[in-house]
């Protein structure tokens, strides 16, 4: 198991921007939009469509990325899953809420749950995000980074479909303070060490996530930025 907690580091934001007009001005995306408008009662006659000129207006292209494939088995551990957590951003506060990433490379899965730090319940979120089958790491990956960093890749592999895992799967089993912290604009933290569990998941013929126990770490902001002095 890989874990690695990562901060923020410099890139260039327009490639994120150039990569989205690029895809907008594709003619099979221009070809579907004509024909949604029409079908809404918009001028025009409706077109032919195939599937994958409808996967590309929802952001897929299954020339490049394929499809979702079988079920997949998902399980943590230290030979199948890369975890990172990612406390920082680019932004006024020194600490965001706590990122927890789950990659499993063998099934082109990633579990991302994230833990409220501006309460002690340190309410977690999380959503499941399954690739293509015939997405490379490497596209995977840079989809990862593009999530937490400012959008440096422009070629990365999208999720076919992400899933949200009901909250009661997921529960904050205990939290141990470790220390107080001061940021660059007066913003004030309180580290937490939060153990957590969460259930198995099943989604009928996508996934199944099997139950695991972690912990994180989490800044609960107990001052907010202060510019004014």
């Amino acid at each position: 198991m890989q874990r690695v907690t990562v901060c923020p580091t410099l890139a260039v934001e327009m490639t994120s921007l150039n990569y989205l007009a690029v895809r907008l001005l594709r003619p099979a995306t221009v070809m579907v939009v004509a024909a949604v408008l029409s079908a809404c009662g918009g001028s025009g006659d409706p077109l032919p469509l195939k599937d994958d000129d409808a996967l590309i207006l929802l952001g897929s292209d299954p020339e490049t990325f394929g499809g979702i494939g079988e079920s997949r088995e998902l399980t943590v551990s230290e030979s199948t899953t890369e975890i990172k957590s990612i406390v920082q951003c680019f932004c006024d506060s020194l600490y965001r809420s706590t990122l927890q990433i789950y990659h499993f490379p063998s099934k082109n899965a990633v579990l991302m749950i994230d833990f409220d730090n501006t309460t002690n319940q340190f309410t977690p979120t999380a959503v499941l995000h399954l690739f293509a089958t015939e997405a490379t790491q490497d596209q995977v990956a840079k989809w990862i980074n593009n999530q937490h960093s400012d959008g440096l890749f422009v070629d990365p592999a999208r999720p076919q479909q992400s899933v949200s895992i009901n909250s009661n799967n997921i529960a904050i089993t205990s939290s141990a303070y470790v220390e107080s912290l001061t940021g660059y604009n007066g913003d004030e933290y309180e580290k937490y060490q939060v153990e957590f569990t969460v259930a198995n998941y099943l989604e009928a013929d996508t996934f199944h996530l099997n139950g695991f126990s972690d912990q994180a770490a989490v800044y609960l902001q107990t001052r907010a930025p202060d510019f004014d002095n």
